[in-house]
């Protein structure tokens, strides 16, 4: 994931920064870390296009839980825009069940 400097931060208009803390805040909020999302945008077991320039990936963490992560590519080369994370539970589980029992990727 893109990495941002304060630098970066003070060169944003104060309506981007507010939602730059907004977004921020509402990762953590969701206890994910940086580290399962980029476990999750490496290898998906869904990646598809999302809303108005979105995507949106579906995978499973090294420690078994199901994210779903909405980001947006950036320009640079292999880094993105992370918008939210958060774990899936309960009935929007079963499609992913079904997903990955049909291709094989079961781990258990």
């Amino acid at each position: 994931m893109k990495q941002i400097t304060a630098t970066d931060a003070l060169a944003l208009s104060i309506p981007e920064r507010i939602q730059l803390v907004e977004d921020i805040w509402d990762i953590y909020r969701h206890d994910v870390s940086e580290s399962e999302i980029e476990e999750v945008l490496l290898r998906p077991v869904e990646d598809r296009l999302g809303q108005e320039g979105s995507r949106v990936a579906i995978g499973r963490t090294s420690g078994g839980r199901y994210l779903r992560v909405i980001y947006v590519p950036d320009p640079e080369p292999n880094s993105v825009f992370v918008i939210t994370a958060y774990e899936l539970r309960g009935k929007p589980l079963s499609p992913i069940d079904v997903v990955e029992g049909e291709s094989g990727n079961e781990t258990e």
